[in-house]
């Protein structure tokens, strides 16, 4: 069955074999804030699955190196990117890039978004996306909640009270590209909170973006950032259906009819044992009842009472019966394990067994062995068969 089991995956197992990952990373994005003037490390560790040459550069980004940019790896070595983030080189702003990371089979890119604030801030932001537009259709709305805290607040100093306050929105994406932007002034005291919507251009491609939002005021610059997917409804998407995603789907739908044929195989398959289980049953209770009837004529013409050849006829055929409904509820367990091999074997092992021929298991009191003898030779030749053998 295993044999059998493997012969049918096989194909499927080769057609997903091109499809394989040969490495993996341990940050999907990188998210790094920042003042101007500081220094951020990030570590980014590389896992490979197949072994090969790899290839790593920051695109997009300035002030950003890679500990690493050639190595190799062997199946199940890792490397440590070390990402050094240098804000002595970088304006207060948010900056958005990736890292490239490639084999010769396939690349990967990793999202990274700089957030670098003024050395003094004096107000700072929060950005919060609700959950049900962290992925949106282009030219779908999503709604961003902005909160901006004036810091001087914690200070001995006490708070600026009512200040203007410049707040500047981008969408960009991970190449670095600003695909939008707004902007516009606020009075802040101590705190202000703005609930903003947006509307995605209808020509926006599908992909991984960066809402982002700053606020100035004077020198000072605090900075958030939002990731945002951007993709098409399943079901109208014409560039879903890329041949990845078909091939994906069909592979998907081989695999589900492989199942669903290999199940209705090993029921159709166990069924079948039953009911040749209830057959084999059925005609050895029937050739069981015959011999003891040829038996139960001769008695009576002896003279032996006709009541008393029927009990014993049918305490013989009730214990047979009993023993047949064992090797049921055998199977029935074997069944539960899906040990169907044990199942066919049990069976055969039955009906190898067949019908005891030996005279004195199955002759009925008050019957001499020269009439049993007479009675089992013609019942032989009559129910002659495979399946009932001489032990």
């Amino acid at each position: 069955m295993n044999k059998l089991i493997l012969l049918i995956l096989l194909p499927l197992l080769l057609s997903f074999a091109g499809a394989v990952d040969s490495f993996g990373v341990n940050s999907v994005l990188i998210k790094i804030s920042l003042h101007q003037g500081e220094t951020v490390v990030k570590t980014v560790t590389v896992s490979a699955i197949t072994s090969g040459s790899f290839e790593a550069s920051v695109e997009e980004l300035s002030g950003v190196t890679l500990s690493s940019t050639r190595f190799s790896l062997n199946p199940s070595e890792s490397k440590d990117l070390v990402l050094n983030v240098d804000g002595n080189t970088l304006e207060p702003g948010v900056y958005v890039g990736h890292i490239l990371l490639k084999n010769t089979q396939e690349e990967l890119k990793i999202p990274i978004v700089i957030e670098v604030e003024s050395p003094d801030v004096f107000f700072d932001l929060n950005l919060d996306i609700p959950p049900q537009y962290s992925e949106v259709a282009p030219g779908s709305r999503f709604i961003v909640e902005i909160k901006i805290f004036d810091l001087t607040g914690f200070k001995a100093a006490g708070s600026l009270g009512p200040s203007p306050v410049t707040l500047n929105y981008e969408l960009r994406g991970i190449n670095g590209e600003i695909l939008s932007i707004e902007t516009e002034n606020v009075i802040v005291d101590k705190q202000a909170q703005i609930t903003k919507t947006f509307i995605l251009p209808s020509t926006l491609r599908e992909g991984d973006y960066f809402f982002t939002a700053t606020a100035r005021h004077k020198t000072s610059l605090g900075s958030a950032s939002s990731f945002l997917a951007v993709r098409s409804p399943l079901l109208s998407s014409s560039s879903l259906f890329t041949p990845e995603f078909i091939v994906l789907l069909v592979a998907f739908a081989i695999f589900f009819l492989i199942i669903v044929a290999f199940i209705v195989y090993l029921v159709r398959d166990r069924n079948k044992l039953f009911a040749e289980l209830y057959h084999y049953n059925a005609s050895e209770f029937k050739r069981h009842e015959a011999l003891l009837g040829e038996q139960a004529k001769v008695l009576e013409q002896r003279g032996m009472e006709r009541g008393k050849i029927q009990k014993e006829v049918n305490a013989r055929l009730g214990k047979l019966k009993l023993s047949q409904e064992k090797r049921v509820e055998q199977l029935k367990k074997l069944e539960q394990k899906g040990n169907a091999k044990e199942m066919q074997r049990k069976l055969k092992l039955w009906k190898k067994e067949g019908y005891s021929t030996i005279g004195l298991e199955h002759k009925l009191t008050g019957l001499s062995q020269k009439d049993m003898k007479r009675i089992m030779s013609g019942w032989k030749k009559q129910y002659k068969t495979e399946d009932y053998k001489n032990r």
